[in-house]
């Protein structure tokens, strides 16, 4: 959805997982341009998030899902890893939807256990109309978590094949293309001399 960042290039950018999510998602804030990433939650690292540059972004993870081997929840891995790649693409500030806290919310005012892999496509299903899923969201400010990453680590390749890790500490700063190896190799060798 390209065509959608380029013609409302001012819109505040919403990152979900999966189409069906990102089609709900887009009914439901009509002001956000929505997307989502290819390849499932693991994959997102892959996925070019340029697009993000200078926008607001909002993630809104699958909830409950089942941890995996490691005894971590690909939602969870899925919001990490759009969080870093919004930071490192630009934008200006990251909040996260709690799905997890929502899942267990109903129309109706009752509450329940939250279903596994419980997504915004999911409430609509449930009978949430659009505009009080909204309303419930932006007026819970508990439902929403601003992130502001302390370190972002990133692993990059030297122009001898050899890699290395390299920290950023927040504000990012814009780099003008051409410099980026330059700034880089300075940023390292003050590391490593301090």
């Amino acid at each position: 959805n390209l065509d959608q960042f380029a013609a409302r290039p001012e819109a505040p950018a919403m990152v979900v997982e999966g189409e069906k999510t990102a089609d709900a998602a887009a009914l439901i804030f009509p002001d956000y341009v929505v997307t989502t990433s290819p390849a499932g939650a693991y994959a997102a690292g892959r996925a070019d998030f340029s697009v993000l540059q200078g926008r607001p972004v909002v993630i809104v993870p699958d909830a409950n899902d089942t941890p995996d081997k490691n005894g971590r929840r690909p939602g969870d891995v899925y919001c990490e890893e759009v969080a870093k790649q919004a930071f490192l693409n630009g934008a200006t500030e990251v909040e996260v939807i709690d799905t997890a806290t929502l899942s267990r919310m109903l129309p109706d005012g009752a509450t329940r256990e939250g279903p596994q892999g419980w997504d915004l496509a999911n409430a609509v299903e449930e009978g949430w109309s659009y505009d009080a899923l909204r309303v419930v969201i932006d007026t819970h400010p508990h439902l929403r978590r601003k992130l502001s990453p302390q370190v972002v680590q990133f692993t990059d390749r030297r122009t001898d094949g050899t890699a290395r890790l390299i920290c950023c500490e927040l504000p990012i700063i814009r780099v003008v293309p051409g410099e980026l190896p330059r700034i880089v190799d300075e940023a390292e060798n003050a590391l490593l001399a301090s």
